[in-house]
């Protein structure tokens, strides 16, 4: 489930979206069918924003095994350049702070394995275009998330993984950066929780 934007703020939408996840949960499990809940939300810097974080407080409430929580790790709105693979961290370990809030049954351990990040490779589409994640920043991400046993590591998207644009920004074909076709791809290739 990918809520962002215009439908983080439709309580109504989010109640029924989870209620129905919970039927279909439930029908998956009679049925002996596997099924995996994944959540791509939107996060600042140090955790899942508020109207996310109500997301899967719903959820909880509605009876939703939620099995993986995805944040976006860019578009911080933030007007910061800072690095975005120590952003990322940062962000994950809010989650994973909130999660333990959320989840006060699970360890740590189950906890990590319950996360993900996505990842904008390059330059980001954020309106004053001062977020860039590089390659590096993919890598290391990757051996952090190793580390804690993350479930999902992913990048939107595949056909920005080349550097036929560099310098430029908010392109769907192109990272904006200077890198190798498929440089992201090979950075996290090979990558399990």
């Amino acid at each position: 489930m990918d809520i962002e934007c215009r439908s983080l703020g439709r309580e109504n939408g989010i109640d029924r979206r989870n209620k129905a996840i919970a039927l279909v949960q439930q029908w998956a499990a009679d049925h002996h069918r596997p099924l995996t809940i994944s959540y791509t939300l939107p996060t600042t810097r140090t955790g899942l924003e508020s109207d996310a974080l109500a997301v899967l407080q719903n959820a909880l409430q509605n009876g939703v095994r939620v099995d993986v929580v995805q944040p976006m790790v860019f578009d911080y709105y933030d007007a910061e350049d800072l690095n975005m693979y120590k952003s990322a961290v940062t962000a994950l370990e809010g989650l994973h702070r909130q999660l333990a809030n959320l989840l006060p049954g699970k360890s740590g351990a189950q906890l990590w394995r319950m996360e993900g990040a996505t990842m904008m490779i390059g330059r980001d589409d954020y309106p004053t275009d001062i977020e860039t994640t590089t390659v590096d920043d993919a890598r290391n991400l990757k051996i952090f998330a190793r580390s804690k046993g993350m479930a999902v590591l992913s990048f939107w998207a595949i056909q920005r993984d080349n550097g036929s644009c560099p310098g430029s920004a908010a392109s769907d074909d192109c990272s904006g950066i200077t890198q190798s076709k498929f440089a992201f791809t090979s950075a996290l290739k090979g990558f399990t929780s």
